[in-house]
């Protein structure tokens, strides 16, 4: 199970640079944004046409005002974001990251619309971004399968870009299941958003509890890692539900998250996560999309089950043949309807963020190993079959190791 988890759920992206380009993307790798900018607008200056070029200005541009020093907007440096890759699509529409970052730049001032309770903004901001082909059908699908694999009023941490903007663009403007809390795992250590997340907005974003005063979010910062168990007391039905004992406590040993000059270290948002799950006290079902990375669920992947198409907490280690709801996983990701916009990524990739399309094929490969612990050689066949009709499209986004691992098990069941 962990050797399919290592191999299908790495996601990586590969991105096309030019020849005069890639100084600026070896400059970008050494974090030195500044003389990215200017090497990128020299570029620009004097290939006016050039679509590669517009896009990773707006590309690096958005780096820059989101991912490095302290975090903030400015809608002014915000629309010359949107200008710059504006630009490049009206000179070449193959490029399909570009399309990604207007939805990502559309869902950051969606977000930060809603941070500040401006709703009508916040809505208007995401369907521009749908409009403009941020969010393509493929991916709203995506979305809307990881919504419906939660349970009503569920809490949702998701991953990045793609899976947070995609929901968030379904709830507010079509309505689709604002129940479910959808909150991004890297949102976790900004206080801004946190303080938001704790208040909430009636009928547009369920709040989630947190023990954590405004004053300890507004100073937060990273913390030294505490090697003491972590635990969380368990209700009386969910004891009763997993057949626990009365006395049964949830313990697990907690990783750091970096080393800082030889000391291990958490971020805030790693212990902000626990404190929102321990304050839930399981009244509302936990859940992470399949594209959080495993190092940011707070050292609790041996507690996630695979449940439709999101890893639900539950308050025990699980043995492997437990570690997915097999029924449950079958009524999501074998039902041809919920993969009608999936063969659309092959008019277009975004190499960006295509690559987590691969987690529908990953949890089902993993519902056919299950099924080989107790010899279902029947439902294994079945599930392989189903791969290969609806979602092998061997696209960009199925890397080599993927496509020889699926080849390797037709061979060996005959299909």
């Amino acid at each position: 199970m962990k050797q399919i988890l290592s191999v299908i759920l790495c996601l990586f992206f590969t991105l096309a640079y030019t020849v005069e380009l890639k100084e600026a993307h070896e400059k970008f790798k050494e974090n030195k944004i500044d003389e990215v900018m200017e090497i990128v607008e020299k570029y620009i200056a004097e290939n006016p046409d050039d679509a590669e070029g517009w896009f990773y200005m707006g590309r690096y541009l958005h780096y820059k005002l989101y991912d490095t020093g302290r975090r903030g907007y400015d809608e002014e440096k915000s629309d010359k974001v949107l200008e710059y890759l504006y630009k490049a699509v009206s000179l070449s529409d193959t490029i399909g990251n570009a399309y990604y970052y207007l939805g990502v730049e559309y869902g950051v001032r969606g977000h930060y619309a809603f941070i500040y309770k401006d709703t009508v903004k916040s809505k208007e901001e995401f369907k521009k971004g749908r409009e403009t082909g941020g969010y393509p059908d493929w991916m709203l699908e995506y979305a809307k399968n990881t919504l419906k694999s939660c349970a009503k009023n569920a809490i949702l941490f998701g991953g990045g870009d793609a899976e947070l903007n995609s929901i968030w663009y379904l709830q507010f403007c079509e309505n689709y299941r604002r129940d479910v809390t959808a909150v991004p795992t890297g949102l976790l250590s900004y206080p801004l958003f946190v303080n938001f997340i704790r208040d909430g907005i009636d009928n547009y974003f369920a709040p989630v509890k947190t023990s954590w005063t405004k004053d300890m979010i507004d100073s937060m910062s990273v913390m030294k890692l505490d090697t003491a168990l972590q635990s969380l007391n368990v209700s009386a039905c969910v004891k009763k539900k997993h057949k626990l004992p009365a006395d049964y406590l949830m313990k697990w040993k907690l990783e750091e998250d970096f080393d800082y000059n030889g000391e291990k270290v958490v971020m805030p948002g790693t212990m902000l996560l626990i404190d929102i799950v321990r304050e839930n006290g399981w009244e509302r079902e936990i859940c992470f999309t399949l594209g959080t990375s495993e190092k940011w669920r707070a050292s609790m992947n041996d507690f996630l089950q695979i449940s439709g198409f999101v890893l639900k907490l539950t308050p025990k280690v699980l043995e492997e043949y437990e570690k997915i709801d097999a029924k449950f996983t079958e009524k999501i990701l074998l039902d041809k309807k919920n993969f009608e916009k999936y063969p659309e990524i092959m008019k277009l990739d975004y190499p960006r963020c295509s690559m987590i399309l691969t987690n529908y094929v990953s949890a089902l490969l993993q519902l056919n190993e299950q099924y080989g612990y107790f010899q279902q050689t029947k439902k294994q066949k079945g599930i392989l079959k189903f791969i290969k009709e609806n979602l092998d499209k061997r696209g960009n986004h199925f890397y080599h190791q993927l496509s020889e691992y699926l080849d390797s098990l037709y061979i060996q069941n005959g299909i």
